[in-house]
């Protein structure tokens, strides 16, 4: 018996989301859809440059600046994961919540503005 669903890593690229769809109608399984928000400048140039697998667009990595506070990020990180889960919503079959750093609360604000 093979895979009968799958959970993807963190999805930042809408090529990606269309590879999803792909990959949905040809094998027929359940997709979950990894959400995962960027906390800072420096955690969105670590994840798209660091970790294997995570390509995160220049246009998104390009929201984060160096001097922002930590408020700003996070509303920037939490708008940015509204988007994407917007985006892969119609394609998935859920989303699942990978929480950076232990922010819970911006995963809450996220769960609040996507239902």
């Amino acid at each position: 018996m093979g895979a009968t669903f799958f959970l993807t890593q963190p999805i930042y690229d809408e090529e990606v989301i269309e590879y999803l769809v792909k990959l949905k109608k040809q094998y027929n399984v359940t997709i979950l859809g990894g959400i995962m928000p960027i906390v800072t400048y420096k955690n969105a140039h670590f994840l798209n440059n660091e970790v294997p697998g995570i390509s995160i667009p220049k246009i998104y990595v390009d929201r984060f600046h160096k001097d922002m506070t930590r408020e700003q990020a996070e509303e920037v990180g939490i708008n940015l994961a509204v988007e994407v889960a917007n985006k892969m919503k119609p394609h998935v079959d859920g989303l699942y919540f990978i929480t950076p750093f232990n922010r819970v609360e911006m995963v809450m604000k996220i769960l609040n503005k996507i239902r």
